[in-house]
């Protein structure tokens, strides 16, 4: 991690990681109310079971401390319903859509959702 406000949460399962979620801070005068969360993951047999909703609620408790910190961002392929509902219900709201922003092999493409959270603090 690059400065003090920076974190990464993960949890275990079965001797193995099964969940992570990163989150960065800008670092920029201008920028430093801002973070990112990124790398959210839930392994496959931990999905269902709340792992992410408790990783989430985690890392935002954290980050709503953070002295300054006014927003979180991240982004999420359109149509993962699990997670941007996820998302949402945690109080991130749709910023815009990313069109044809990756390229699949098939040449298809997926379009990303960029959400933001105002922090408890800047409210």
């Amino acid at each position: 991690m690059r400065n003090k406000d920076d974190f990464c949460l993960g949890f275990f399962a079965e001797g193995q990681l099964a969940g992570k979620l990163c989150f960065n801070r800008e670092r920029r005068r201008r920028t430093r109310h801002r973070g990112n969360i990124w790398g959210f993951y839930v392994s496959r047999p931990w999905r269902g079971e709340g792992m992410g909703r408790t990783l989430l609620e985690t890392a935002l408790e954290r980050i709503d401390g953070l002295p300054g910190m006014e927003q979180v961002k991240l982004v999420v392929v359109q149509g993962n319903e699990t997670a941007s509902t996820l998302y949402a219900r945690s109080g991130f709201e749709s910023a815009y859509r990313e069109e044809r922003a990756y390229r699949l092999a098939d040449g298809s493409y997926l379009d990303l959702l960029h959400m933001t959270r105002y922090c408890r603090s800047s409210i």
